[in-house]
């Protein structure tokens, strides 16, 4: 049995993302290994329900159950991808208005089929505690499967259980298990995954009493060894002041659980990095017997904040390298570096050192304008030979040329190159263009290397794209690119909002999508939602189905009643009435339990009778007769 009024949402397997960029300040670090790599650590408990449920195209719709709850619901009526009407599901509700049970139609030959039902529990707090689904088949019902909800001592949700039947009874398909702190916040959140009784998959996510999250486990079952495995882990810490100090991450390679980063960091009052220690495992040396690479270093400032030195090292399997660079500000316009490189490789154990130094010239509101490196040769008399000169000039803060100078280590000049960088901001988009040209005279500019990098990162969505100069150098043209839309577009009475999942496809100029939802909710006489997937050969929105839902703006008593003989026609009762809606003319008796007719006359869209005593009353449509009580 399908249960339209409720997606069961199951996460998907937790994976994190990092984009690398290059960046287009490369060229001011020529020589320069940077000492740590940036990592993703776990995403907030929003950001894991949103995009790992989205991207995979699952949605969660509840809205049938917590909005039958505010605005008392009377039915939905389903139709299908070819827009056929096809079932529909009718809500009665107790006296304080919470559902009581959903009866569930299907269409067939012109009338409505009674096929299933669902009831609702209520514990002693009138929390809901149980839905239970149940098949009709023609004679009795027949269990299906039901939802159980758990709450703690502050009615917070703590439990939510999904099971199925079978002949032996319920059976546990998944449940969420949640934790708090006393105050309220979120401590634990936790997914489980059951078949034939083992639980086959777990993730659990934790956080501090700041709500950060400090703890992502993720647990497999191995059927050989009827044993669960750790199949992945990240573990954060943080200091009092807020910055991540500790992160940890594990994986399982198939035999065990290894060590895939470890990474530790100091910070300092003001929030600048002063220690940091890592461990790295490479995806790319699974046949080295020690496929990790290890970097540690320090920062020092001045009392302006500023860097005066810094120490770093980096070692793999293949060589090791540290570095030792000291800043000097002789005032505030100057600035020299002094670094010292040192490679050992491991295979030989021959040492490389070399010695460079730096001038920086800055103009009054703190940008470069001219970048001079020298290398240490030993050959030219010991001395330090210009290596390279960078001249900038800006026609803003956020657009510069510079021509660099490029020397043979004896201060004759071998070629020179030009950089043009612009950065564009367009709302929320971010736009980095990046034109690299070579020269051997600086007269005849050929182009180098070009790129555009555009960027939007927000709750609504998330996308980047890079762009490279065609022929011409005129035309940027995409070749890359990843999108995440979760964007809800607000127009008139419409509200669309989107899930979809993609990548730039350079063959069709355009984004390919690699799932997609999207669900379009129009407010009018009655509400209409129309949900739609993305056919991934056709790349069109294909139409899954239509739900048309009627609420009950009366002070219901007794739930709408739809006729079984008639597809568009509903009767419910209110408080001393009977409300009839049709989309079609149709004659409507009503009589009371004592024969007395209080109504005879065709209805063709909306009727209210009124002024109506409590008791049961007989509505006849057609040949159909519906019981109605009015209280």
């Amino acid at each position: 049995m399908k249960h339209d009024c409720l997606y069961i949402l199951l996460l998907s397997i937790f994976s994190s993302t990092t984009v690398f960029s290059q960046s287009s300040h490369n060229h001011l670090l020529d020589n320069q290994v940077e000492g740590f790599v940036k990592t993703e650590g776990i995403p907030s408990l929003e950001e894991v329900i949103r995009k790992n449920e989205l991207r995979l195209g699952v949605h969660i719709n509840r809205d049938i159950q917590f909005k039958a709850t505010l605005e008392l619901l009377d039915s939905v009526y389903y139709y299908d991808d070819n827009n056929e009407l096809s079932k529909k599901y009718v809500y009665f509700y107790d006296n304080s208005g919470k559902i009581k049970t959903v009866k569930g139609y299907e269409l067939e030959q012109g009338k409505w089929k009674f096929d299933n039902q669902q009831t609702y529990k209520y514990n002693q707090d009138n929390l809901r505690s149980e839905i239970l689904y149940q098949e009709w088949n023609g004679i009795t019902f027949e269990n299906d499967s039901r939802e159980l909800y758990a709450y703690d001592t502050n009615n917070r949700e703590i439990s939510y259980k999904f099971e199925e039947w079978d002949d032996n009874g319920f059976n546990l398909v998944s449940q969420t298990l949640r934790s708090y702190f006393p105050d309220g916040k979120l401590k634990t959140y936790g997914n489980e995954y059951w078949e034939d009784g083992i639980m086959y998959n777990r993730m659990v996510y934790e956080y501090d009493s700041s709500e950060r999250p400090i703890k992502y486990e993720m647990y497999g079952y191995d059927s050989k060894t009827g044993k669960h495995y750790l199949k992945y882990s990240i573990i954060t810490a943080y200091d009092k002041w807020g910055n991540s100090v500790f992160e940890e991450k594990k994986s399982w390679n198939g035999s065990e659980v290894v060590l895939d980063l470890s990474s530790k960091k100091v910070y300092n009052e003001q929030g600048f990095i002063t220690q940091y220690s890592e461990i790295v495992k490479s995806y790319y040396s699974e046949d080295i017997k020690d496929p990790y690479s290890r970097n540690m270093g320090y920062y020092k400032y001045d009392s302006q904040n500023r860097l005066t030195e810094r120490w770093y090292k980096t070692e793999d399997y293949q060589q090791s390298l540290s570095v030792s660079e000291k800043t000097f500000y002789k005032d505030e316009y100057t600035h020299e570096i002094l670094r010292t490189d040192t490679t050992i490789n491991k295979d030989t154990g021959d040492l490389f050192t070399t010695q460079l130094k730096a001038d920086k010239t800055f103009d009054e509101n703190g940008r470069l304008l001219n970048y001079k490196s020298f290398k240490y040769n030993e050959n030219n008399d010991g001395k330090y030979c210009l290596n390279f000169e960078t001249d900038y000039s800006y026609k803003n803060d956020n657009e510069y040329e510079a021509i660099r100078t490029d020397y043979d280590g004896y201060e004759n000049i071998q070629s020179y190159k030009k950089f043009i960088y612009r950065y564009i901001k367009e709302g929320n988009k971010n736009i980095e263009e990046n034109i690299n040209y070579v020269s051997p005279d600086k007269k005849n500019w050929v182009l180098d290397y070009s790129q555009k990098y555009e960027y939007v990162k927000d709750d609504d969505m998330d996308y980047y794209l890079y762009y490279r100069l065609d022929e011409s150098e005129k035309n940027w043209v995409a070749f890359s690119g990843q999108i995440q839309d979760y964007r809800t577009i607000v127009s008139g009475n419409t509200v669309t909002t989107y899930n979809v999942y993609g990548h730039w496809d350079e063959n069709i100029n355009n984004w390919y999508y690699n799932n997609g939802y999207k669900r379009v909710e129009e407010n009018g006489e009655h509400k209409k939602v129309s949900e739609y997937f993305i056919d991934v050969d056709s790349q069109e929105w294909e139409m899954e189905r239509m739900q048309v839902f009627y609420y009950s703006n009366h002070d219901v008593v007794s739930n709408e009643i739809i006729s079984d003989g008639l597809k568009d026609v509903q009767v419910y009762g209110a408080k001393g009435k009977i409300n009839i809606r049709t989309n079609q003319n149709v004659l409507v008796q009503i009589y009371s339990i004592s024969g007395v007719c209080c109504y005879n006359d065709n209805v063709d869209g909306f009727a209210s009778i009124s002024n109506l005593t409590s008791g049961v009353y007989i509505v006849r449509i057609g040949s159909d007769n519906i019981k109605i009580d009015v209280r």
